[in-house]
C-alpha cells in the first residue's frame, strides 16, 4: 500500500509528466540524472515538450546515450582534488563541495558525478580539512562553496561552515554557487542575509538561463542579497 507521501509525489508527477514521460521515469530511474523540481519552478514551465524552462528538469532518453568524447566529469575535478571535498585548479581558490543536494537538478548538470548522488553534506570533519588547507596557504585568496547547492544547508549548518572559512581565513572573498534564487526564491530569508552579511567579503553566482525565470519572486530575493551588501553575478550556461 503506498504511504501518503509516496500518493502526493505521485499526484504531482501526473500533473507535471506526461504519461510517457512518467514510464520513461520509472523504468530507468536507476540510469538517469537525479529527477526533481520546485513546485514554484515547474509553476512557472510551460506544459510544452520543448519549453525552455521545462527542459531544464525533465529527463530526456538522449540522456541514456553516452558518446565517446562525452564524460561524466568534464572539468576534470578528480584530477585537482586536494581533499575529499575539496578541490584546487588554481593556486588562489578553492572549491568546496558542500553538499550532493540540490532543490531541482539540471539536465545540463556538468557535475552529475556528485551532484543527486549519496555523498550527502559535508560533515565536520570534512569542514576541519577545508580550514586548515585554508590556514596553511597563504596564497588562497576565495573559496567556492558549490556542490549540490550550498543553500540546500539549514542556515545554521551553512553559517558553520562559513565562520569556519572566515576564521582561517578573515579576508577571503566566500563566493556561492546556487540556483535557489532561480527555483527557490523563498528560501532567500532574513535569517540566511544576516549570516552572509556578518561575514562578508561574500559574493554569490546564480544560474539565469532565461528571461522567463526573472519573475517578481526572483528579482525580489536578488534585490535583498544586493541590498545587504554581497555582490550578485550570473553564469548561463544555455
Amino acid at each position: 500500500m503506498e504511504n501518503s507521501r509516496d500518493q502526493e509525489e505521485k499526484s504531482y508527477l501526473t500533473e507535471l509528466l506526461s504519461r510517457e514521460e512518467m514510464e520513461f521515469l520509472r523504468k530507468n530511474r536507476d540510469f538517469l540524472h537525479k529527477f526533481k523540481v520546485t513546485e514554484y519552478f515547474s509553476s512557472i514551465a510551460g506544459r510544452e515538450k520543448t519549453d525552455p524552462l521545462r527542459r531544464q528538469f525533465v529527463p530526456d532518453e538522449r540522456e541514456l546515450v553516452t558518446l565517446p568524447y562525452e564524460n561524466q566529469d568534464p572539468l576534470c575535478e578528480a584530477d585537482n582534488k586536494a581533499g575529499k571535498r575539496i578541490i584546487q585548479r588554481y593556486p588562489d581558490r578553492v572549491l568546496f563541495l558542500v553538499t550532493s543536494r540540490c532543490a531541482m537538478y539540471c539536465r545540463h548538470c556538468f557535475r552529475r558525478y556528485h551532484a543527486g548522488k549519496d555523498a550527502g553534506d559535508a560533515e565536520d570533519k570534512d569542514i576541519k580539512e577545508l580550514s586548515c588547507l585554508i590556514a596553511e596557504n597563504k596564497n588562497i585568496k576565495e573559496v567556492l562553496l558549490s556542490g549540490g547547492d550550498p543553500l540546500m544547508l539549514s542556515n545554521s549548518r551553512l553559517a558553520y561552515i562559513i565562520k569556519a572559512v572566515r576564521k582561517a581565513g578573515k579576508d577571503i572573498v566566500i563566493r556561492i554557487g546556487t540556483r535557489i534564487p532561480v527555483v527557490l526564491p523563498s528560501r532567500i530569508d532574513r535569517e540566511l542575509l544576516s549570516i552572509l552579511s556578518e561575514n562578508l567579503p561574500v559574493c554569490m553566482f546564480t544560474q539565469f538561463n532565461h528571461y522567463r525565470e526573472l519573475t517578481e519572486e526572483s528579482r525580489g530575493a536578488v534585490q535583498k542579497i544586493i541590498r545587504h551588501g554581497i555582490p550578485v553575478y550570473n553564469q548561463t550556461v544555455l
